[in-house]
Order: structure tokens, then C-alpha cells, then sequence
């Protein structure tokens, strides 16, 4: 436990971790709002363009399942903050 608090407490890990959050976050809207400026349509915006906006029962699962999964990464994070700077405000 002492180790994952100093490591928690670490300024490059939290950079590292702040990187890497970072990255993941774009990586996921560039793949659900298209490839970029090069490509006109992502995987999913295709599939919707065809059914003029409408989700199938598949696809509306798998949104509810993505936002409900950030949803909880939300909730993580936050809890991760509060363990970080609480020991901080201690001080």
C-alpha cells in the first residue's frame, strides 16, 4: 500500500498517466467521429449515414455499455484525485 502511494504520488507517473489518458481519449473520438480531415466517415457514423440515424438494438447496447464504461473511468478518476490531493490539503 506505501508503494502505490508514493507511486501515486510520483510527478513523472501522473504525467505519464495524464499522457497516456490523453492519447486513449483522442484515439477513441478520432475512431467514432471519422479518421480525420483525409477520410470523410468513422467505422460507426457510416452505419448510422445508412439507416438515416437510426440504431440498431446492437448498437444502441453497445453505446449504453461505452458510456456507462466511462462513466465509471469518470468516477475512478475522481477517486484518484481525491487520494491524490487530499494527503496535499493535509499538509
Amino acid at each position: 500500500m506505501h508503494d502505490m502511494m508514493r507511486l501515486l504520488s510520483d510527478p513523472i507517473f501522473l504525467l505519464f498517466a495524464l499522457v497516456f489518458f490523453s492519447i486513449l481519449m483522442g484515439t477513441l473520438v478520432k475512431i467514432f467521429n471519422g479518421g480525420g480531415e483525409d477520410e470523410q466517415d468513422g467505422p460507426f457514423r457510416r452505419k448510422v449515414k445508412a439507416r438515416h440515424g437510426k440504431l440498431s438494438a446492437d448498437e444502441a447496447r453497445e453505446m449504453q455499455e461505452l458510456h456507462k464504461g466511462f462513466e465509471d473511468l469518470a468516477r475512478r478518476i475522481e477517486a484518484l484525485e481525491t487520494i491524490l490531493l487530499d494527503p496535499a490539503r493535509k499538509r
